[in-house]
């Protein structure tokens, strides 16, 4: 009888600490990236990333990440603030991650929250030195791939544009 009490006992522990090291999305942080941010840790809106190469690196799996309308380039990291100007840099998606763009974030500090697609356009930019012309001028300098998944994802409300392979 005695035995058979330590062994519930012990499957009721290790039942409940399997179950708090298991990460849930309820959990999982929101990452927060607004390009108007001057730099910080993604914890909320007011401490944005300012890239989002930066919230990439930072997600877990089965995270979120939160973009403010602006435009954002595969090459800016906190390494190269401004860019790198290299072609093979991508948002390398590497996890299984939610990527929700469209979001007013510091444009609107009383509801930064507020999610409008349409009025905060987020654009995934391969224009790495921002002189893209008409009729396709100057974009032998893009990024080959603007986007490069590797794992599950989600990018909801977010624009793809300027990529030259």
């Amino acid at each position: 009888m005695i035995r058979g009490v330590a062994i519930r006992a012990l499957s009721a522990m290790f039942t409940a600490i399997f179950v708090a090291a298991v990460p849930t999305q309820a959990t999982l942080a929101v990452i927060y990236v607004d390009d108007d941010s001057t730099g910080g840790s993604g914890t909320s809106w007011a401490d944005a990333y300012p890239r989002l190469t930066d919230a990439i690196a930072a997600a877990q799996a089965g995270g979120q990440i939160r973009i403010a309308g602006g435009v954002y380039r595969p090459d800016e990291s906190a390494a190269y603030p401004t860019g790198s100007g290299n072609r093979a840099a991508s948002f390398l998606l590497s996890t299984d991650v939610t990527i929700k763009g469209g979001y007013a974030g510091l444009a609107d500090s009383a509801n930064p929250d507020r999610r409008d697609i349409s009025a905060f356009e987020t654009i995934l930019s391969g224009d790495l030195n921002e002189d893209d012309g008409p009729y396709f001028a100057n974009r032998n300098d893009n990024s080959k791939h603007v986007v490069y998944i590797i794992a599950d994802a989600v990018l909801d409300g977010v624009t793809i544009s300027g990529g030259q392979s």
